[in-house]
């Protein structure tokens, strides 16, 4: 027989709402028994760091929380007495994207964003990545935006300078045809179509029959058997 090696994951939280981005320290990020506090202006003249470690009431109706076992805060961060004001409108946006912000920009409102092209989706791309390498490189997969949100700081989350749009999936996931163009992490390689040990059919149809097999319509979902890293296989004999 065979162990497939396992892991431990350690118990985290959800982050806390966008609207408090930047404006508090975690002891340990969102990980079990980390204390997070809120930076209100009362708090001046207290290290952010100080003042979570330190001996503090945390619970509902406190600008303290900390992460519990069973992966759930012990209460919830309430906007400082002292928030107001609002953003000004975003920056920076690439020329592909557009936006509404229906409610204004105050301390909470979103912007709902879109794609000038239809069938695209916005999402973060970091620095070192681009739109055409999100879909050449199949196995990236950005996190999908569908808004901003006006923080504390008064700035925008996430920020603006970072979404882009890129090709959607198309809606044919999961059909028995390998579609090239959903053939990757972003689209959970096509449903699954894409290999033999995954598609319903346990027979690969390339869509459109052109495609090739060795390249654009291959096997290319990691967690597929006929890609499994046999250095993660120990085998027992």
């Amino acid at each position: 027989g065979t162990w497939l090696e396992g892991a431990c994951e350690p118990v985290t939280c959800d982050p806390p709402p966008n609207i408090f981005h930047g404006s508090y320290y975690c002891t340990d990020g969102f990980r079990f028994d980390s204390v997070c506090r809120l930076n209100c202006s009362d708090s001046v003249g207290i290290p952010a760091v100080a003042a979570a470690r330190g001996s503090v009431h945390t619970g509902l109706g406190s600008n303290v929380i900390r992460c519990r076992k069973d992966g759930n805060w012990t209460g919830s961060f309430r906007l400082c007495p002292d928030s107001k004001g609002q953003c000004s409108l975003p920056q920076n946006l690439h020329y592909s994207l557009q936006y509404s912000c229906k409610r204004g920009h105050g301390i909470g409102e979103e912007c709902e964003l879109s794609c000038r092209e239809g069938n695209n989706e916005v999402v973060i791309l970091p620095s070192n990545m681009t739109a055409k390498s999100v879909y050449k490189e199949h196995w990236r997969n950005p996190q999908k935006i569908k808004n901003i949100v006006c923080t504390m700081k008064l700035k925008w989350y996430p920020s603006p300078e970072l979404l882009h749009c890129i090709k959607g999936c198309e809606n044919f996931m999961g059909d028995n045809y390998c579609d090239a163009i959903n053939n990757r992490a972003f689209c959970n390689y096509d449903g699954g179509d894409c290999c033999q040990s995954t598609v319903k059919t346990k027979k690969v149809i390339p869509f459109p029959t052109a495609c090739d097999t060795r390249n654009e319509c291959s096997c290319r979902d990691p967690n597929a058997i006929e890609n499994r890293n046999e250095e993660h296989v120990h085998s027992l004999g």
